[in-house]
């Protein structure tokens, strides 16, 4: 298995790599630079995800997509910025996706889709973005949706169809005390796997997917992948 971490040079993709890397996988990078800490034998392509040429070489011979590109909360980004790089990158890396014969799509959305809640949140819980980072996050959820049932329809898994979104809690815990790559590392690995087909545009909370690794760490059913 070969899989293509679009995002590779950010903080949770460069992790993902060198976890992916070290359990024996073939991880390829993808990124607007390359990062120098990967092991000599990583794998990488630079360039826009907007970007068509590009990207259809990046997804070439790839088995597993994990997209982690995203234009994010820094200063001075338009709304158009958001949505050109969030929801038409993501359509773009689609598009090559299904160009090369790739079914197993991992996206990793962002808990700013369900806006300011003054409750806790779950995959129930409906969006309800309130800045145009998470509007943008949400438009490419639904991209990937689209793609789902324009691809391969309505079933719940067609010839090993794979598609995952998960939303993320707060970034910098990822390392320090929640394990977000190891979430990645589990859906690429097959220990999770959530499929949109199961319920028509279900979505995927980040505390259901640790549930099933703590799941599947004490003896319970595998996901499959």
């Amino acid at each position: 298995m070969k899989i293509l971490v679009a995002g590779s040079n950010g903080f949770i993709g460069s992790f993902l790599c060198k976890s992916l890397m070290k359990d024996g996988i073939s991880v390829r990078g993808f990124d607007s630079q390359c990062n120098q800490g990967q092991p000599g034998s990583f794998e990488c392509f630079t360039g826009d995800i907007r970007h068509r040429d590009i990207v259809s070489k990046a997804v070439k011979s790839i088995d597993v997509v994990v997209h982690l590109i995203a234009m994010h909360h820094d200063f001075g980004i338009s709304e158009s910025e958001y949505f050109d790089v969030n929801e038409k990158g993501t359509q773009n890396l689609l598009t090559c996706c299904s160009e090369a014969g790739i079914k197993k799509f991992i996206f990793f959305s962002s808990v700013a889709v369900y806006g300011t809640q003054t409750k806790p949140t779950n995959e129930n819980t409906t969006p309800n973005p309130d800045t145009p980072y998470g509007s943008s996050k949400l438009a490419a959820e639904k991209v990937v949706m689209q793609w789902f049932k324009a691809e391969f329809g309505k079933s719940t898994i067609v010839s090993g169809l794979l598609a995952v979104v998960i939303v993320s809690v707060i970034c910098y815990l990822a390392i320090v005390q929640v394990p977000i790559p190891d979430v990645l590392v589990a859906a690429c690995s097959g220990v999770i796997a959530f499929f949109f087909g199961a319920k028509q545009g279900a979505r995927t909370g980040y505390s259901d997917a640790m549930h099933d690794i703590d799941r599947d760490q004490n003896g319970g059913k595998r996901g499959d992948i």
